[in-house]
């Protein structure tokens, strides 16, 4: 009897222990996809407002820029005259 007693509770001990390492695991495995998915979306949102800012500058040296004078054709004199 005192066998299947210490038995039962070793059983019980090892069970217990290796659903704590389980719980530990997919806890961290949890952690992990989570951390990657919010370093994608910060790094997603840096690029982006760096588009804008850089579209936004690229605006504002076009709107600065003095537009090229248009061409000025010259009448050709006649041939001849």
């Amino acid at each position: 009897m005192q066998r299947l007693i210490v038995a039962a509770f070793t059983a019980l001990c090892i069970i217990g222990a290796s659903s704590l390492v389980m719980a530990d695991e997919a806890t961290k495995g949890e952690t992990d996809t989570t951390m990657k998915s919010e370093m994608k979306g910060k790094k997603k949102a840096h690029k982006e407002k760096t588009k804008a800012k850089h579209s936004a500058a690229k605006g504002k040296t076009k709107a600065a820029a003095p537009s090229a004078p248009a061409p000025q054709t010259a009448s050709a004199p006649a041939m001849g005259q």
